[in-house]
């Protein structure tokens, strides 16, 4: 990964971190790098509230909050995310997404590298099949399957 940064002009420090190093909540929150991670990104209010700045993990609330790995911070943005949250009618739920989605591409709040597949081949004769959630393709529901 490092190397792929480095072709696009991003200078690269790489720097090993240690068992205990990567298990201390403070050290994490504060070390400043790129962090990995394969997460949702569906519009459940959970996943949505992970960029809220109450979920960033500070001194003040011990490192325990937990979501906005990046630490970005914005009254702005809060503001979206909380209409966004609240909201009942669909117009202006959509439209506090879009000003969400505007203030974070525009400001690189967060940037997806890649996308994992996970492609599920099975017979066309197989009826009732169901994944494992919305995201997933895994079929887990057996005990419903129909094979015609």
């Amino acid at each position: 990964m490092a190397d792929f940064w480095k072709q696009v002009g991003v200078a690269v420090e790489q720097v090993p971190v240690s068992i205990q190093q990567s298990t201390d909540r403070e050290f994490r929150a504060q070390f400043p790098t790129f962090d990995i991670n394969e997460i949702a990104m569906d519009l459940s209010a959970r996943n949505v509230r992970r960029f809220h700045s109450e979920s960033t993990p500070l001194p003040e609330n011990r490192f325990t909050q937990a979501g906005n790995a990046s630490r970005y911070r914005s009254a702005e943005l809060d503001s979206y995310i909380d209409g966004y949250l609240t909201s009942i009618p669909r117009d202006t739920r959509m439209a506090n997404l879009g000003k969400m989605v505007h203030h974070q591409t525009e400001n690189l709040t967060v940037m997806g590298l890649l996308n994992t597949g996970r492609p599920t081949v099975f017979n066309k004769r197989l009826q009732n099949i169901t994944g494992v959630s919305s995201r997933a393709t895994e079929p887990w529901n057996v005990q419903e399957w129909d094979l015609t």
